[in-house]
């Protein structure tokens, strides 16, 4: 799981938590935006973005690039970043 916490604008910068994580290639993923902003899970160059609305958890779905590691960002706050690595 992928958390939005509420915490996460200390100083006005929003963050995932965790900033690095690894999934399996055909893994769901599951976004928890713990935040009361709208959020994007978006992977660089993949064509995964997911939506992620205020306090909701959503279902992203199968996670099925190939194996390797990609940048994450919020499209809504661009310095929001992360780094998912597929296994």
């Amino acid at each position: 799981m992928i958390t939005i916490p509420t915490s996460s604008f200390p100083g006005g910068t929003s963050k995932f938590d965790p900033r690095c994580f690894s999934v399996s290639r055909g893994a769901r993923v599951t976004i928890e935006n713990d935040h009361s902003a709208f959020h994007t899970f978006t992977v660089t160059d993949t064509g995964i973005d997911i939506e992620a609305p205020a306090n909701q958890t959503v279902d992203g779905g199968a996670i099925d690039v190939s194996p390797g590691t990609y940048a994450v960002v919020c499209t809504r706050h661009p310095s929001m970043t992360a780094s998912m690595i597929v296994v």
